[in-house]
């Protein structure tokens, strides 16, 4: 069962796939990870976006791509609305409470960039 699979079954849906990419989109996801301004998000890696609503809890308390959660800082990109109570958890280190919180909430978004083929960099967006 592939990430998209698990994520469908576990309460989540796929809101959106985005599949344009070019040679230095590597570079770019780097340049995001590091706080800096990429200008406009046209060639980031093939990445999709998995939203999570309530009912979803279960599978975010078990789902192994929560630990390598993050919120990146570059502009354009981060969580962009988190309830108080996640926010505190994230600030905390408690990354799986803070998304279980949000999604609690209403709803939660997360961006999977693909590296070298595999999803490999979620992002709360």
């Amino acid at each position: 069962m592939n990430l998209v699979e698990a994520t469908v079954q576990g309460g989540g849906k796929v809101s959106k796939d985005n599949f344009h990419t070019d040679i230095h989109a590597t570079a770019i996801l780097s340049d995001v990870l590091r706080g800096a301004s990429i200008g406009n998000r046209d060639n980031l890696p093939a990445h999709f976006y998995l939203e999570f609503h309530p009912g979803s809890e279960g599978y975010l308390a078990r789902a192994s791509w929560v630990d390598y959660l993050m919120i990146p800082v570059s502009p354009g990109f981060g969580a962009k609305a988190l309830c108080a109570d996640a926010r505190t958890r994230w600030a905390g280190g408690d990354k799986r409470g803070a998304i279980i919180t949000q999604c609690k909430t209403g709803r939660a978004i997360v961006e999977i960039y693909f590296v070298d083929g595999y999803p490999a960099v979620p992002f709360w967006r």
